[in-house]
């Protein structure tokens, strides 16, 4: 079994494909993410890494056109950042320690023997980076924001030389967690790559900085939100034994140790699982874990990741909706910056960059389709909400602003911000690069296009006052 990145989504890709077939004008016959059988996720072990698998790239090549007389004018993202190493060095650490005192105390296997080499290689390369955006990382958010600018180039085209009364701005802003930092920065070198001058000709016109006062939306817990996700929460208990019944270790243990006595079973098996997923995400050449845990092993360790993450992050019915809620000020921010960009026209995209976590809870906010799955029973939670579609490394949300073209010749060019009233913008969201609708009762206008001033109601009615302070999150993991 390897785990290589190129094939994470084929099976999701096969299936894509045949509903391109079968819409060649893609009228939206199919919504994304698509939900995999248990065989299909199997058969894809890299998605078991949950929000550790690595970005699949676009599994839609071809968008549905513009409606005619429509031109894209505004982008608005939040955009987790890619592929990294291990929070800490922690996990490498501990692994390879409990390995050392097992081979010390003479109680390895010799298949338990044979993984403290590649154990040992794993640290060398990856000790000293917990945390840090991985090379993986740094091209999935260049790819991403170099396919941006292709896909459309006639929001860029605003911010190059020419009609400086039209000219227009890029505003990027992270979270103040390096790797955030370092993706952005990556996401504008693959924007720029495909502008070629675009971001240094701008050099006072586009600003890309990450700032703490920014937290307060990019990477926000609402004091509800600590209190459910705190180890005191009243949910836990009941995680906890999920755990230990969960995660059958017997084959797991016996294969690597000829006595446990004094291991921690679970927490060795648990800080593998992250190890043995995350090598998708770091390049560490000659280091193959892949023989570690079988495809059912690795299914019941996500499970018990996905259980957390369903409960701290989406519409699980122990959450009572504070996830959303806790992405008020993020929905709140995107709201407003579209209103200023929609009334100034001079801003042509607001790119933002943070953590997984805070992209779940604002597509809840949103109600994406199948980012709002309900489920009541523990044992069926990673069957009603899947991560690894909706929050793999460097998952995004793009939202995509339309409105009627200009005219070539614009006799007021003064009057640009007012050619077309609000009620007249359109809007595509894309999820992961794909093209995705609304679990609610909010109808396209036309295709995947929703009317801004119909998501602007709705999205507005989601926000509460979530007890904002102005400051965000600062020790995320």
């Amino acid at each position: 079994m390897k785990y290589y990145a190129v094939a994470l989504f084929s099976t999701l890709l096969l299936v894509m494909s045949s509903c391109r077939a079968k819409a060649p004008k893609v009228v939206i016959e199919h919504k994304y993410p698509i939900e995999l059988t248990e065989a299909q996720l199997l058969a894809n072990p890299n998605l078991l890494g949950g929000i550790y698998a690595a970005y699949p790239g676009p599994q839609q090549d071809t968008l549905t056109p513009a409606p005619a007389g429509y031109e894209a004018f505004y982008v608005s993202n939040y955009n987790r950042h890619g592929s990294r190493y291990q929070p800490s060095d922690a996990r490498y650490v501990n692994t390879l320690q409990r390995l050392q005192d097992g081979h010390k105390r003479g109680v390895l296997t010799e298949y338990g023997e044979s993984l403290i080499p590649r154990i040992q290689l794993l640290c060398d390369s990856c000790l000293g980076h917990g945390g840090q955006l991985s090379s993986v990382g740094v091209e999935q958010l260049t790819f991403i924001g170099a396919r941006l600018g292709r896909r459309f180039r006639e929001v860029f085209a605003q911010t190059m030389p020419g009609d400086k009364e039209r000219r227009k701005f890029v505003s990027a802003r992270s979270s103040v967690v390096p790797r955030c930092g370092a993706s952005m920065r990556a996401f504008c070198a693959g924007l720029e790559s495909t502008y070629f001058d675009c971001f240094p000709a701008l050099a006072p016109n586009s600003v890309a900085k990450t700032d703490s006062a920014d937290m307060a939306y990019i990477a926000y817990d609402s004091p509800e939100m600590k209190a459910l996700s705190s180890r005191d929460a009243p949910w836990q208990k009941d995680y906890d034994r999920f755990k230990v019944e969960h995660v059958n270790r017997d084959r797991f243990i016996k294969a690597i140790f000829k006595d446990a006595t004094g291991v921690d079973t679970l927490n060795m098996a648990i800080d593998l699982y992250w190890l043995v997923v995350g090598m998708q995400d770091v390049d560490v050449p000659g280091c193959d874990l892949s023989d570690v845990f079988t495809l059912e092993e690795l299914l019941q360790c996500y499970q018990c990741v996905n259980y957390r993450m369903y409960i701290c992050n989406a519409n699980c019915p122990l959450s009572n909706n504070i996830p959303a809620q806790s992405a008020s000020t993020l929905l709140k921010n995107i709201i407003e910056s579209a209103d200023a960009a929609i009334a100034t026209d001079t801003i042509a995209a607001h790119l933002r960059f943070g953590h997984d976590s805070n992209l779940l809870r604002l597509i809840t906010a949103m109600h994406l389709h199948n980012a709002v799955n309900s489920e009541s029973d523990p044992s069926k939670y990673w069957q009603a909400w899947q991560e690894y579609t909706l929050s793999p490394m460097a998952a995004n949300v793009q939202l995509i602003f339309y409105r009627p073209a200009l005219p070539s010749n614009p006799s007021n060019s003064s009057n640009l911000s007012n050619h077309s009233p609000s009620s007249s913008i359109l809007v595509r969201i894309l999820l992961n690069e794909h093209e995705i609708l609304l679990d609610s009762d909010l109808q396209p206008a036309e295709g995947c296009f929703y009317r801004w001033s119909d998501l602007r109601s709705f999205w507005s009615k989601q926000i509460v006052d979530n007890g904002a302070d102005g400051l965000g999150t600062v020790n995320i993991q």
